[in-house]
């Protein structure tokens, strides 16, 4: 399944029957910033911070107020983790609240 076809399918699903389900898929991948290619790779091709933007991209589909992540940039090098770091504080530009957790041993 590519990224569009994953946020098309959960889109069906969770939206109401009445909704533009194209509109919502294309506003959703202009805020995930995913690039026309990415966007029709299947998702277990893609890097490992595009597939963490398709997973907050099915969230988003229902335009939320409120985000609870754990651990959003786990298993990510450092260029990607500012990458994810930056989406986020965009997201909380827009008016979202943005809550991160992050293990702690010790």
């Amino acid at each position: 399944m590519t990224a569009i076809e994953a946020l098309t399918y959960a889109a069906k699903l969770r939206l109401p029957p009445d909704t533009n389900i194209p509109q919502v898929v294309a506003k959703t991948l202009e805020q995930i910033e995913l690039t026309p290619a990415q966007q029709n790779t299947k998702i277990q091709l893609l890097s490992g911070g595009q597939r963490k933007r398709v997973c907050i991209g099915v969230e988003l589909l229902a335009d939320p107020k409120l985000f609870f992540l754990d651990e959003p940039t786990s298993g990510l090098d450092p260029g990607l983790d500012k990458k994810m770091m930056q989406l986020l504080r965009k997201l909380a530009n827009e008016g979202r609240t943005i809550v991160l957790g992050d293990s702690c041993n010790g």
